[in-house]
């Protein structure tokens, strides 16, 4: 463009450098006179952040006491606890980023940090106990099908098998999160669970007869139909008698059970075999005195 029309912009630049120039000589003095002033406001934002951080540190301890932290809650409630609880963190994230910014002003950006690491663990944590209630629910998935099989077609290796993948999913979860009920209660269930298995192995032998299964009511002090009586007995009537706190009867019943197999087994090989001998009798020597003799072969 002709130089005639930069003329303006060119006036423009000059007077704007000279008015940064102003500002720059200004500023200096500016601060010098705005010190005491900026002293307070500072002394009292200090005040306020220190305050904030502490609401802070109680409001984490009362975020540790929220309902979804709790087993007997239940998944579908604690799903709404958490929303409820991520919607507070959203508003409370808008407090904390003023705070923030009025920390910077006045030059004392880290006094904020205390409550930025608890805001962050809170969200931490919203995501890791909603992992914990997604396993929690497979896992009680995983043990109300258990339940539902049958006693005659349970297959030990399969259940075990199953779960050892629970236990894993269990294990996998966030240590951040340990402490909670939650984990405490699916840890566990499960290790009862996995406890029982060896167990239910040994109570499925076919050496077990009524007379055993009689036993094992008496150990555990609960009545219940034993699989001779029930053809359609489900493993959860087993699980219900809480095998893993009766370890020591149940492989002593189980143990007993299996050697009185072999007993038996003897018994009727025995049995067996004297029904086909024949006794014969002889006098001793040249006496009148008779003595039983069995044949050379069956001798």
């Amino acid at each position: 463009p002709p130089r005639s029309t930069l003329f303006p912009y060119t006036t423009l630049f000059r007077s704007a450098e000279q008015l940064w120039g102003n500002v720059l000589k200004q500023a200096p003095v500016t601060a010098h006179d705005i010190e005491p002033i900026t002293e307070v406001w500072s002394g009292k934002t200090n005040s306020k952040i220190k305050a904030y951080n502490k609401e802070m540190a109680e409001k984490r301890e009362e975020f540790k006491k929220k309902t979804f932290w709790s087993f007997e809650t239940g998944a579908a409630e604690s799903e709404v606890s958490i929303e409820q609880a991520k919607k507070e963190c959203i508003e409370e994230e808008k407090t904390l980023i003023a705070n923030a910014h009025l920390c910077s002003i006045f030059g004392m950006p880290k006094l904020i940090d205390e409550s930025k690491e608890i805001m962050r663990a809170n969200n931490r944590d919203l995501t890791n106990i909603k992992q914990a209630w997604s396993a929690t629910e497979d896992l009680e998935t995983f043990i109300h099908r258990s339940n539902d099989i049958l006693w005659r077609e349970i297959d030990p290796e399969s259940l075990d098998e199953g779960a050892k993948f629970q236990s894993k999913c269990v294990k996998s979860l966030n240590k951040d999160i340990r402490w909670c009920p939650l984990y405490k209660q699916i840890q566990a269930n499960i290790k009862s669970f996995q406890a029982s298995i060896p167990l239910i192995s040994l109570l499925g032998s076919k050496s077990m007869r009524p007379r055993h299964w009689g036993m094992l009511q008496k150990a555990t002090g609960k009545d219940f139909i034993p699989p001779h009586e029930d053809a359609d007995l489900q493993l959860g009537g087993i699980l219900s008698l809480n095998l893993d706190k009766f370890v020591t009867d149940v492989e002593e019943i189980a143990d007993q059970s299996a050697k009185e197999e072999k007993m038996e087994v003897q018994l009727v090989s025995l049995k067996q075999r004297w029904q086909g001998i024949e006794f014969l009798m002889d006098n001793y020597k040249d006496t009148d005195v008779p003595l039983l003799k069995v044949q050379e072969e069956d001798y």
